[in-house]
């Protein structure tokens, strides 16, 4: 490896944003009470261990364990889709089978349907439908060693991981985007619209023009 990638200024920026982003999210969601239903439950269950898988990531990346880090990319974004969905898409019927079956239920359901319904929602101003033609093969290459990942560590030289800056930074970027999408839902699950725009605030004082923008390519 030419260099080490953790060094770069711009990277250990980016390290304190989002250590600053972790801290301060947990401080205002930490302890919140809510009216709980079934439906609640199992919604602000994924989210908040969406929010775990940005930690984790964020502690991977202070390890210099990239692989590892961009592989929870995926589980981190499929926690809040699924977490999205079980709140605003799923039938009480289905609720209840996820409860008492657990997986066998076939809840929730394939990802294409899961995001047809999350395309509904008024409140995203995005497509869940394009976002996963876009970043899905990527997530998937990234979670189960796809060229991305071996490509890193495949130098002519030596097998070592050779993860460049823009790589680090956009994984940390793309994984407090996430985070906040989960924060966010786990506010508006608990009805603190309060929280909500704290949590707003807070991640736009850290992140500046960057607030809230996600990708997954340098």
């Amino acid at each position: 490896m030419v260099g080490n990638p953790f060094d770069e200024p711009l990277v250990q920026d980016e390290l304190e944003k989002s250590l600053r982003w972790v801290s301060a999210s947990r401080e205002i969601l930490d302890g919140v009470d809510f009216l709980t239903t079934p439906r609640v439950r199992i919604s602000c269950s994924y989210h908040r261990i969406s929010m775990e898988h940005q930690t984790a990531i964020l502690m991977l990346v202070q390890g210099q364990i990239m692989a590892s880090a961009k592989a929870l990319l995926r589980p981190q974004f499929d926690t809040f889709t699924r977490g999205v969905w079980f709140m605003e898409a799923a039938t009480e019927d289905e609720i209840r089978d996820y409860h008492q079956k657990g997986v066998k239920s076939g809840v929730p359901p394939r990802y294409e349907i899961v995001f047809k319904a999350l395309d509904t929602v008024e409140r995203f101003d995005t497509s869940f439908s394009e976002l996963h033609k876009k970043f899905l093969p990527l997530l998937h290459d990234f979670t189960h060693g796809g060229i991305h990942q071996v490509g890193a560590f495949n130098s002519r030289d030596s097998i070592e991981s050779n993860f460049s800056p823009e790589d680090v930074i956009v994984t940390l970027r793309a994984s407090a985007t996430l985070g906040l999408l989960a924060c966010n839902e786990l506010a508006g699950n608990c009805q603190r619209e309060d929280l909500s725009v704290h949590l707003g605030e807070s991640h736009r004082a850290i992140y500046g023009l960057d607030h809230g923008k996600f990708d997954l390519e340098p």
